[in-house]
């Protein structure tokens, strides 16, 4: 039997694959209300994903990008 994939791994697969997401692209794909506190995990727990994130629009909604190399706060 296959382990369910958590939103964590899902969200960090997403990254992987497109580069970058949006709370909106979170909550349709994934039904998670709780982005940001997904990216705090992946940038501050081991290999520490570089994740960068831009507020867009008017509304201010934040855009995740994962970058290259580890978090700043860890090198």
């Amino acid at each position: 039997m296959a382990k369910k994939q958590s939103k964590q791994e899902k969200v960090l697969m997403y990254l992987q694959n497109y580069g970058s997401i949006t709370p909106m692209d979170a909550y349709e794909m994934f039904h998670s209300m709780r982005l940001g506190a997904i990216i705090h995990t992946l940038r501050h727990t081991e290999p520490y994903y570089n994740i960068e994130s831009k507020k867009e629009g008017k509304a201010g909604y934040a855009r995740y990008t994962l970058k290259p190399g580890i978090y700043p706060d860890y090198e």
